[in-house]
């Protein structure tokens, strides 16, 4: 993000257009969120599904002498 923080300042001093500039900034404050939530929920998934697998093994059946 900082990157295009710094790529859209320069292109408003470039430009004189803050309506550039604001369109990028606001676009790259929302790919970051994104990147964030999209992380997270990767997260929480792997974890549900490693969850998953582990209690969906079969148990193993023990033998009783009578």
């Amino acid at each position: 993000m900082p990157v295009q923080w710094f790529l859209a300042y320069r292109i408003r001093i470039l430009s004189h257009s803050w309506i550039v500039f604001g369109g990028i900034f606001l676009l790259s404050l929302a790919q970051g969120g994104c990147g964030i939530a999209g992380g997270v929920l990767a997260t929480l998934i792997s974890k549900s599904v490693e969850r998953f697998i582990v209690d969906s093994r079969p148990q193993e059946a023990h033998a009783t002498i009578s």
